[in-house]
């Protein structure tokens, strides 16, 4: 199997994986990101107790790069202090733009990288990682 296979993979994992997908009964804070160009639409629903990220949902529609994005993102950050949260979606962000190359270690989100060669991708990629970012503040 190739890493491009691996990779397709995942994403076709988390894309029909609904486990993270949900609204849930409660939550303490929420932030909903629009892609414009394509209509995706994600909102991420999360419960911060004591500077500790308890739990992350999301729902949302789009492409699968999209949702299996957002679902690698509560994966991700789920169970982080708010500040590694953080560091993790700058580690994307690095991962996506090429100053960082995923490593052996890498959670699932590192397979984001097979799209970077699809620049008309990236806002599908980023966008939950933004709506997160603008939940958590700097």
């Amino acid at each position: 199997m190739s890493v491009q296979d691996l990779y397709n993979t995942l994403l076709i994992g988390h894309y029909k994986s609904p486990a993270r997908r949900c609204v849930p009964e409660t939550y303490t804070h929420t932030g909903t990101g629009h892609n414009h160009t394509c209509g995706d639409e994600i909102t991420l629903f999360f419960t911060i107790e004591g500077g500790l990220i308890i739990s992350a949902l999301y729902t949302g529609k789009g492409c699968m790069i999209c949702q299996a994005s957002a679902s690698m993102l509560t994966a991700a950050v789920e169970g982080s202090a708010v500040d590694e949260a953080r560091r993790t979606i700058g580690h994307l962000y690095a991962l996506l733009d090429g100053r960082a190359e995923p490593a052996k270690n890498d959670p699932d989100y590192a397979a984001l990288t097979s799209i970077r060669d699809f620049p008309t991708r990236m806002k599908c990629a980023k966008l939950a990682w933004e709506t997160a970012e603008k939940i958590l503040g700097n």
